[in-house]
């Protein structure tokens, strides 16, 4: 629905864009090419991608599974806070 991107010298150095799950409910997504890697990209990409969103009217939301720290990182750098955590849990082998 929406995106943006950071260049230098005329090379892509990242992008963040937003997918429409519902109407009332957008999900962005980011992708950060690894030479670009730890410049804060990530974070300012995401940051402005959701004041966008908001100021459309829309409730933005950033996925990223608990064993992504780098993709935590980069929520909570850009505003988002934890909402819900999702669990699995396997019966052990009865041997």
């Amino acid at each position: 629905m929406l995106g943006v991107g950071a260049f230098r010298d005329g090379k892509i150095l990242g992008m963040a864009g937003a997918s429409a799950d519902s109407p009332i409910m957008w999900q962005i997504g980011i992708n950060v090419m690894p030479e670009a890697e730890g410049l804060g990209i990530a974070k300012m990409l995401v940051k402005l991608l959701k004041n966008e969103i908001i100021r459309r009217g829309i409730l933005p939301f950033y996925g990223t599974a608990i064993s992504h720290l780098a993709s935590q990182s980069v929520a909570l750098g850009s505003g988002f806070h934890p909402a819900w955590i999702e669990l699995a849990a396997m019966r052990a082998s009865q041997g």
